[in-house]
């Protein structure tokens, strides 16, 4: 699929395309599956010094095919928090809300 050696491959949400990284590039590429395989039009997202993966890509793409989660080095990374169980942390939070004792 690549024109040179890609790597770390993710599917985009819709099926319609394949992210990949080039080098420093993030690149998608349009596909289309029928009775064929076929690549379309390639595009450079954007270029970085990203870190490599090992056995799976070290980056995702949102649901919705606009935001990517990115690992990167370690003087280049800005912070972030993941929330885990969040939807029950809200649960929680509402029904201690109700019962008028909200932390």
């Amino acid at each position: 699929m690549s024109a040179g050696a890609g790597t770390e491959p993710v599917w985009s949400p819709d099926g319609k395309r394949i992210y990949y990284i080039a080098g420093r590039d993030l690149i998608a590429a349009n596909v289309a599956a029928g009775s064929t395989f076929t690549v379309g039009a390639r595009e450079v997202l954007f270029s970085d010094d990203f870190v490599p993966g090992s056995i799976h890509a070290n980056y995702d793409v949102s649901r919705d095919g606009t935001s990517f989660l990115m690992a990167m080095a370690k003087d280049q990374a800005s912070s972030f928090t993941v929330v885990v169980n969040w939807l029950q942390d809200v649960k929680r939070r509402l029904a201690a809300q109700d019962t008028g004792k909200a932390r």
